[in-house]
């Protein structure tokens, strides 16, 4: 108590809220790492997350919020594991598209917001670019 007196009473608040948190049970509801997106191009964008346990990985997905469409994880359909990388190809150029994530049977979309991700522009080729070739020494 000497403590929470020392550094204050906010500080004493925080942590008798924290050790409740805990002992209420909610703490242990926190299964899953944040999520990733990564490898944005013109058609497709990865998403990643790890779990504290084994599962199967799945994204639902669309160009709405009421999303649609559905992608597994990129080891395969029926792979458990803990960390999970999903790849959504085929999409429309610089177009934002809504996701939830689903490890096993629990859904999570971001806290009824899903989350949201988008793809980059089609970028064309150079045309009339110049070719440089020869030896390095």
């Amino acid at each position: 108590m000497l403590y929470c007196f020392v550094r204050g009473i906010a500080f004493c608040g925080v942590i008798i809220f924290l050790i409740g948190y805990v002992f209420s049970g909610k703490a242990s509801a926190v299964e899953k790492e944040s999520v990733m997106v990564s490898n944005i191009s013109s058609d497709r964008f990865t998403v990643s997350w790890a779990n504290a346990a084994r599962q199967t990985g799945m994204l639902k997905y669309g160009t709405t919020p009421l999303l649609g469409d559905a992608v597994y994880d990129d080891y395969g359909k029926g792979h458990e594991g803990t960390m999970h990388y999903i790849t959504i190809t085929g999409l429309k150029p610089d177009t934002t598209y809504y996701y939830d994530t689903v490890s096993g049977e629990k859904v999570d979309d971001n806290g009824a917001r899903h989350y949201t991700a988008g793809t980059g522009p089609s970028l064309a080729p150079s045309i009339g670019s110049d070719i440089v070739y020869g030896r390095v020494f």
